[in-house]
């Protein structure tokens, strides 16, 4: 129990980097010094940062299967820290966009790099019989990150030293104990294709079929739900300020992020999670009741944004749950961890895409960038909905997908 909850503390510190920084702090930036273009601006700083992080989990992918020694592992972990602490850091002591933005685009690089090695080490360390309590403790203290970060450096932001030793310290922190341990690990990582192979052996070509077609599924319905919910996180801000003409906008949307995130913390560690990938349904369609309740409504009533929020943190502590289960559990190894990390990064990178040529379009013929923007995420969700009531394929008795 120890080990995992400190050597866990990656999540904690790789989330309140992606929760403050891309639902907080660059908002904050840019309607400070890039008033006029901000929305364009931060789909487009978001969209580089997303590049970013695909191409340090891409990379990182490929350096797990390699299975490089001791040496190695030290050299990568030492390096990739110190990057991260610098590009981190300097973040918020540069006022110019081109330099904001490759800092961020390294930072995100480093830090999802480093997320990926760790991710997949740490599920393949567990024992069986642990799994889900890992799961629980990874996905807690995902949640209590998504809280922090956006606290932290709304409350805190004008104070650029202490945001610096934040940023650096709790990096060390949320490092030194998976560190640690991923660079004594000496067990290998089995390739995509040595699992797949292997499986097919024991299991014979017909579950491997049907295992693959609902893998495959669960991917999409993955791609759906983050490509959603990552284009809705940032433009919380911007939807209270410029759609519900909220005062102290960061501040608030930071409150209504924060109530999400416990609704969600809450669903992870009471409700099931194997039952709650069975009920699937239920996140996509909760996100957008709330979403559309709010878009219709037009009131910053704060009886409405509390149910809104409670309906959306119990949606999305569903799918986290549910989508952890499924990959970290897989009784058939099928390298689904860093299937799904790739997936939350294209993801994301298609959806700030979206938001870039939205932001793009919308100053072109003057209409509202935020009302349209969040009718696309409407239309993401209602994917989801349709994606997750495909029935799974039949599988052989006793093996099944997760």
């Amino acid at each position: 129990m120890k080990k995992y909850l400190l050597r866990n503390l990656m999540y904690l510190y790789t989330s309140v980097f992606s929760a403050g920084m891309r639902n907080i702090v660059i908002q904050m930036f840019f309607d400070e010094y890039y008033h006029k273009n901000k929305e364009t601006l931060v789909s487009a700083a978001l969209f580089f940062s997303s590049l970013c992080t695909a191409l340090g989990i891409i990379i990182s992918s490929k350096r797990i299967e390699k299975n490089p020694d001791r040496k190695a592992k030290i050299r990568n972990v030492a390096f990739m820290t110190m990057a991260v602490s610098i590009s981190f850091a300097s973040m918020f002591l540069v006022k110019t966009y081109i330099i904001y933005i490759l800092l961020f685009g390294i930072s995100s690089f480093c830090i999802n790099y480093m997320y990926n090695v760790f991710d997949v080490f740490i599920s393949k360390s567990v024992s069986e019989k642990e799994r889900e309590l890992n799961i629980r403790i990874l996905l807690s203290y995902q949640m209590a990150g998504y809280v922090a970060g956006p606290l932290f450096f709304s409350c805190f932001a004008e104070n650029k030293w202490l945001c610096i030793a934040f940023a650096i310290g709790a990096q060390l922190i949320g490092y030194i104990a998976v560190g640690t341990d991923y660079i004594n690990f000496s067990e290998s990582v089995p390739s995509i294709s040595e699992s797949a192979e292997r499986e097919i052996e024991k299991y014979g070509k017909d579950i491997s079929s049907a295992v693959a077609k609902n893998d495959r599924k669960a991917m999409i319905y993955c791609f759906f739900m983050y490509c959603a919910s990552n284009m809705l996180m940032p433009s919380i801000a911007y939807l209270t300020k410029d759609y519900l003409n909220v005062q102290k906008y960061a501040v608030k949307s930071s409150m209504f992020l924060a109530a999400v995130v416990i609704v969600s913390s809450v669903v992870i560690v009471f409700a099931p999670a194997a039952k709650t990938w069975n009920f699937r349904y239920i996140p996509p369609l909760s996100l957008t009741v709330s979403l559309a309740l709010i878009l219709i409504t037009k009131s910053s009533n704060v009886f409405l944004l509390a149910f809104a929020a409670i309906v959306s943190g119990g949606g999305y502590g569903m799918f986290l749950s549910g989508s952890r289960y499924y990959v970290n559990t897989a009784k058939i190894k099928r390298n689904l961890v860093q299937r799904y990390n790739k997936v939350m990064t294209v993801s994301t990178l298609f959806g700030y895409f979206i938001s870039v040529l939205t932001g793009w379009i919308c100053n072109v013929k003057n209409m509202p960038v935020v009302l349209i923007q969040t009718c696309l995420i409407l239309v993401f969700f209602t994917a989801g909905i349709f994606v997750s009531f495909i029935p799974d394929s039949k599988q052989i008795s006793g093996h099944s997908a997760a």
